[in-house]
């Protein structure tokens, strides 16, 4: 998933091919649920591609393949991830994995009690990260790199969720369904606050106007 504005030019890594199968685990319909749930909640478009979910399984993780489209996703969508480095990724799969791969792999190597990562873009949040008080990445860094995926890392520390500048989100759980739940609670207080601040916008507005005509003509 790349950054605001940042144009897509696909992976920074050469994906190896180890087999070319479709990766089959029960836990891959729950990502396709919840694809369609974090669209129908306003997290990502139902057109974009922008956004990648996984979950840890016993060697490696499963993910996203590079370009699937989260409201549209099937069980031909995923890839699982054996090994990785900056250079180049191994996996099973027909697809090349999310150009997010490091960033997922990283954070999975450094949070052992992490299972699953969604990782979107939610403007609004992005945007109000600072005044809601969630933890943040102080740089950004181009898209699928090793230094975005370091940089999540440090500005995580204990946190279950993140804001990555001017880029997107973080959101992570034991279960996929804790990752997701997480996520749209996150979003919907930011829609919550933003509401409660143009109510007080009106009711300001409408005290400065009875403060300045205080009388009307009987």
């Amino acid at each position: 998933m790349r950054a605001m504005g940042e144009v897509y030019k696909g992976t920074r890594f050469k994906t190896i091919f180890v087999r070319k199968v479709l990766p089959s685990n029960g836990k891959i319909k729950e990502l396709v649920h919840w694809g369609r749930l974090l669209c129908s909640h306003g997290l990502v478009s139902s057109q974009g591609s922008e956004g990648n979910l996984s979950f840890r399984t016993k060697r490696g993780f499963i993910i996203t393949a590079s370009a699937a489209r989260l409201a549209h996703l099937s069980s031909r969508n995923f890839v699982k991830v054996l090994s990785f480095n900056s250079r180049e990724v191994q996996v099973v799969g027909v697809h090349e994995p999310s150009s997010e791969t490091l960033l997922h792999g990283l954070v999975y190597k450094n949070r052992l009690e992490v299972n699953a990562i969604f990782h979107f873009h939610d403007d609004e949040v992005v945007k109000n990260a600072r005044r809601l008080g969630l933890p943040a990445t102080k740089r950004n860094y181009p898209y699928g790199t090793l230094e975005l995926a370091k940089e999540a890392v440090s500005a995580l520390d204990d946190h279950w969720f993140l804001v990555l500048k001017d880029h997107g989100c973080l959101s992570l759980g034991r279960t996929i369904d804790e990752a997701g739940k997480r996520a749209i609670e996150v979003h919907e207080k930011v829609l919550k606050n933003r509401l409660c601040d143009r109510n007080n916008q009106n009711i300001y507005k409408q005290t400065k106007l009875k403060i300045k005509h205080p009388f009307t003509a009987g």
